[in-house]
């Protein structure tokens, strides 16, 4: 699973109600930068990726697993292929939180929950570098 230098493959994402207003936080707080900011259908801010050096944290609002599940944090780990690990994931006893699907940006996605609970996103998704 190697990459190239400044490419994240695992990375955190936190779901914040109030993202704005997360994304000048974490600028002011801890020196974060901003590098990418998507709006939703609306017009209002769906999706922000926080830069520090070569790490990302993603921010989402209102993404499936937050409505769905509550989860206040979880680990993305971008993946080749993620159906594969999924089935591994799977048969090793990973409960499943959603199935391996498309997301309406491309990336083709899932999410697992460890034996701690923990959750996991296995997913090809290239956060910006």
């Amino acid at each position: 699973m190697g990459s190239p230098s400044g490419e994240p493959r695992v990375f955190p994402e936190l779901p914040y109600r109030h993202e704005p207003d997360a994304v000048a936080w974490l600028a002011r707080a801890f020196g974060l930068d901003p590098a990418v900011q998507i709006p939703g259908p609306d017009g209002k801010l769906l999706h922000a990726e926080m830069r520090h050096g070569d790490s990302t944290v993603m921010l989402n609002l209102g993404d499936a697993q937050a409505s769905q599940d509550g989860f206040t944090q979880a680990i993305s780990v971008r993946v080749d292929d993620p159906d594969a690990l999924f089935a591994r994931a799977t048969k090793e006893g990973a409960v499943v939180v959603q199935a391996p699907a498309t997301t309406h940006y491309g990336a083709r996605s899932c999410w697992l929950r460890d034996p701690e609970s923990f959750l996991w996103g296995l997913t090809t998704y290239r956060p910006k570098v």
